[in-house]
């Protein structure tokens, strides 16, 4: 693709021709070089979705090389253990106590917090679908 690309600006630039032509000639190219780069990327996005995470590649390593079945599920077992207790969790916790306790808090303003954070959400929409 990208050779063609350059063969195509090559000829562009060879041949005399008007600005205007020149302008539709290198938008065309553009184009077709958007369309591939996305095409490329959707490839790569279904590519890596085959893949497991590299943290579980790295337990299925030591799992085959731990020399037994019982070592072998000791370390998944401490890897699902890890898992469980991960900080986020413990995290996740905390933060729904402190969430439950201010919407006690604020509760005469639940429906103004709504609203702003309605608002934000279409106005965050919009820039995105503008390109602002």
């Amino acid at each position: 693709m990208r050779i063609a690309g350059i063969i195509g600006v090559t000829a562009i630039l060879a041949a005399p021709a008007t600005a205007a032509e020149v302008q539709q000639e290198l938008d065309a190219i553009s184009v077709t070089a958007t369309l591939g780069n996305r095409g490329t990327l959707m490839a790569l996005g279904a590519a890596t979705s085959l893949l497991p995470c590299p943290p579980l590649l790295g337990l299925l390593a030591l799992a085959a090389d731990a020399g037994s079945m019982t070592a072998g599920a000791a370390c998944g077992a401490s890897f699902g253990l890890g898992l469980v207790c991960s900080p986020l969790v413990v995290a996740g916790g905390g933060l729904g106590l402190i969430a439950r306790h201010l919407r006690l808090e604020v509760c005469g303003m639940q429906t103004i917090l709504q609203l702003f954070a309605c608002l934000m959400l279409i106005t965050m929409g919009l820039r995105l679908l503008l390109g602002v």
